[in-house]
């Protein structure tokens, strides 16, 4: 009879009050270095079906944003609610998109002859099912830091402004959730 040995390895740090991404870290040396950090921010929790999420407020185009910290999703994505915050004229704003989109469809299948209007359709309905062709670019300010992103933007309905995926997350050197003290540290 053949043994199997199977070995796990754990690649974050789990302790009664904090996630961290670096390895090996004890609670007081992870309290150090949320110590040493510049900038926290505090969160309050979203309550939905997986249990609760973090949700930090974000300063965008002068504006607040409430994000949801999510670092299983992939992409970071923002809400019609957080683009008409950061922007003057939402209308405009989509209708712009809207026209990208109708010259990349027309462009890319000339053998097909779609109207602007069935384009308009098409752009809503992906928007409505969360399906974004819209990128949007912002570039966040952290005291002399700065965070490039792409927020992929969909019409859903949320009770926040949007999410912060691993293309967020990723970009920095260490995070710590501090889950008792409702503390993020980055």
């Amino acid at each position: 009879m053949k043994k199997i040995i199977i070995v796990f390895i754990c690649l974050f740090t789990i302790t009664s009050c904090s996630t961290t991404y670096k390895k090996n870290e004890t609670n007081k040396e992870i309290q150090n270095i949320n110590n040493q950090l510049d900038y926290k921010y505090i969160f309050e929790y979203y309550d939905n079906k997986k249990g609760r999420t973090p949700i930090i407020q974000l300063s965008i185009n002068n504006q607040q944003l409430s994000f949801y910290c999510d670092t299983g999703a992939s992409k970071s994505w923002i809400y019609k609610s957080g683009v008409k915050k950061i922007t003057t004229d939402f209308e405009e704003w989509e209708k712009n998109n809207i026209d990208v989109f109708f010259e990349d469809i027309v462009s890319t299948n000339p053998q097909n002859s779609y109207t602007y209007s069935e384009a308009k359709s098409m752009y809503r309905d992906m928007a409505k099912k969360g399906i974004a062709y819209t990128k949007i670019p912002i570039t966040l300010y952290q005291d002399e830091r700065k965070y490039d992103l792409v927020l992929s933007y969909s019409d859903t309905k949320h009770s926040y402004d949007g999410v912060l995926g691993l293309n967020f997350f990723e970009q920095l050197d260490f995070v710590s959730f501090d889950y008792i003290k409702k503390e993020i540290f980055f």
